[in-house]
């Protein structure tokens, strides 16, 4: 991820966090609920506010969350204590374990990275799961 980026991330992170929190993303749930393979290890890259994390693992699955933003991530980690939060960058991805995940989610990151970051994120498929 980009410097300027992390930086408006890491300047907005409290004002992005509470607008993440007042959107009820059920549409992106459905889908999840629909696709994701249950209770397997799930990465959540551009985790955020942590909120989605959150979600999939009360929804049963074992959940990670990824995120460039020191500052989003002290959030999530203070609002949700009981999750895990790594803190790394797209599109190198270091810290992704090799064929571990079950479920990837990036629900905003291709936004920003398009079809660069899709190697980086099938690294961490198992590839039982495709």
């Amino acid at each position: 991820m980009d410097r300027q980026t992390i930086a408006s991330y890491e300047k907005n992170a409290e004002k992005f966090c509470l607008q993440y929190h007042t959107q009820a993303p059920t549409e992106l749930y459905d889908t999840v609920k629909g696709f994701f393979h249950s209770h397997g290890e799930t990465a959540d890259i551009g985790c955020g506010s942590g909120r989605d994390v959150c979600w999939m693992s009360h929804a049963g699955f074992r959940a990670t969350g990824y995120d460039a933003s020191t500052k989003m991530l002290e959030y999530a980690r203070a609002v949700y204590p009981e999750n895990t939060f790594v803190t790394d960058a797209l599109p190198n991805l270091a810290s992704l374990a090799s064929n571990h995940y079950s479920n990837i989610l990036c629900s905003a990151v291709f936004i920003i990275f398009g079809r660069t970051i899709t190697r980086c994120v099938f690294k961490g498929v198992s590839p039982k799961r495709l």
